[in-house]
């Protein structure tokens, strides 16, 4: 309605020219919700901090860690970036996972240095990483190791990984095979890693074809085991 419409004994700033009028039941209204708190009353072994996107899907990857013995914790990546303003700024999460102080630690969500996608490529942040010098030439290279190296010293005092995924279907993907190599008897992976270095190592020892007097089969030499 135009501030001409409006009623004389209703007082309006002399600056407003027109005023929107809703129903109340329309007005949206926050929610508010705390900042995840860092310390705990029971211990953690295992944190896993989530993008939102991902919080429905995790539970297999929780089970799995519930059956190793490990106390998890699932966090929401919001919720500790609430504790900066939102700002997506990894000194906040690093902080964080200090104050847990678990043995390992999952990221769950991708990451890109446009955050404010500037490039016009569509980037999404899910969850904030450090930017270091690799080398002389790889001057920007992300790396999460600052997480879980929380006095500066080179030396991480916790393990950590991340699923980098940007949609569901990418996380389920990445969960299931976790899972399912996790269930697969040890053996198997060793097997395989010791049949790789033995052919390898066959490689190098292979003599000259002017030297051989018979094909060498590395089938034949590195049976699986």
């Amino acid at each position: 309605m135009l501030r001409e419409s409006v009623p004389g004994d209703v007082a309006v700033d002399a600056g407003v020219t027109a005023l929107w009028l809703d129903a109340v039941s329309n007005i949206a209204r926050p929610k508010l919700r705390a900042a995840a708190r860092g310390a705990a009353a029971t211990p953690v072994d295992y944190l896993i901090v989530s993008h939102p996107l991902f919080l429905d899907e995790l539970q297999p990857l929780v089970q799995q860690q519930q059956q190793r013995g490990y106390r998890v914790r699932v966090v929401r990546s919001d919720d500790i970036l609430a504790r900066g303003d939102h700002a997506l700024e990894p000194q906040v999460l690093r902080s964080f996972i200090a104050e847990v102080n678990p043995r390992f630690v999952l990221l769950v969500g991708g990451d890109s240095y446009d955050y404010a996608d500037n490039l016009g490529l569509g980037s999404m942040n899910f969850i904030p990483t450090f930017y270091r010098v690799a080398d002389p030439i790889v001057r920007f290279a992300a790396t999460d190791h600052p997480y879980v190296d929380a006095n500066d010293d080179g030396n991480p005092e916790r393990a950590i990984g991340r699923i980098p995924a940007r949609t569901i279907e990418e996380f389920r993907r990445a969960s299931t095979s976790i899972v399912e190599r996790a269930q697969q008897p040890a053996q198997r992976f060793l097997a395989a890693r010791w049949r790789l270095q033995c052919q390898r190592k066959l490689r190098h020892q292979q003599p000259r074809p002017a030297q051989s007097s018979a094909p060498r089969s590395a089938g034949r030499l590195c049976p699986g085991r």
